[in-house]
C-alpha cells in the first residue's frame, strides 16, 4: 500500500469519529404562563464520557437552547437551568435526548417569610 492510500484511510477513520456529538436542544417555558423564558443560565456538565469541558450559555429570548459536546451520543450529562425568580431545574441524560425538550420552570413561592 502506498503512502497516499495510507493517509486517505487514516483521514477517513479520523474524520468519521469526529462527527458524533452529544446534543441538547429545547425550549425553556414558564410553567404558569406557558411563555418562553429568555436569559436563563444553562449548564451542561459531562458525567460520563471522554472529558469534554462543561458548556455554559443562556436561553435566547424565545426560550430556546442548543448545546453541543464532542462526545458520543451515548455519553451521560446533566443539564441544569437557573433563572432568578424560578426554581432550579436539573436532569441527567444517559444518552443524547432524541427530540427537542420542553422544560417547564416553576416560579418560586412569592409568599416566603422574611
Amino acid at each position: 500500500m502506498d503512502f497516499a492510500k495510507c493517509v486517505a484511510i487514516v483521514a477517513v477513520l479520523f474524520l468519521g469519529g469526529c462527527d458524533t456529538f452529544f446534543v441538547v436542544r429545547g425550549t425553556v417555558i414558564d410553567s404558569t404562563t406557558s411563555l418562553p423564558i429568555g436569559g436563563a443560565d444553562v449548564e451542561l456538565v459531562l458525567d460520563r464520557g471522554a472529558g469534554e469541558p462543561d458548556q455554559l450559555t443562556e436561553t435566547k429570548p424565545d426560550g430556546s437552547i442548543e448545546l453541543w459536546m464532542n462526545e458520543p451520543r451515548s455519553a451521560w450529562a446533566t443539564l441544569t437551568i437557573r433563572k432568578d425568580g424560578y426554581e432550579t431545574w436539573s436532569q441527567q441524560f444517559r444518552g443524547s435526548p432524541k427530540n427537542g425538550l420542553e422544560i417547564y420552570l416553576r416560579p418560586q413561592n412569592s409568599n416566603s417569610e422574611d
